[in-house]
């Protein structure tokens, strides 16, 4: 709501989460992605390479799609799960990058 407030920058948020199993690391929103590697990233720091990552419409599709990515996780006391919601400012005007934000859980 706040975010819809500000007209002079425009807001993204996308949302990833993965699933590490036996130290083995799988996309939880395309189980097909298995065997991901984490690496460090210049800006976003760690990082699962190759994860698929969605972009967040409206405040109810971000709780369908948390509930989606955990929903699909094993339940096992050797597994592990991270969703990481990004969120991203840019001004209207330039289209320069003015903020970014990750919270992972």
């Amino acid at each position: 709501e706040a975010c819809s407030k500000q007209v002079d920058r425009l807001f993204f948020l996308r949302i990833e989460g993965c699933e590490i199993v036996n130290e083995e690391v799988r996309d939880l929103f395309s189980p097909e992605l298995t065997n991901l590697k984490i690496v460090e990233h210049m800006f976003k720091g760690p990082c699962v390479a190759g994860i698929s990552e969605h972009v967040i419409s409206k405040a109810e599709s971000t709780r369908e799609m948390l509930h989606s990515v955990l929903s699909g996780r094993t339940t096992s006391s050797r597994s592990h799960a991270i969703v990481r919601i990004t969120v991203e400012s840019r001004e209207v005007e330039d289209g320069e990058q003015g903020g970014l934000a990750t919270v992972t859980d």
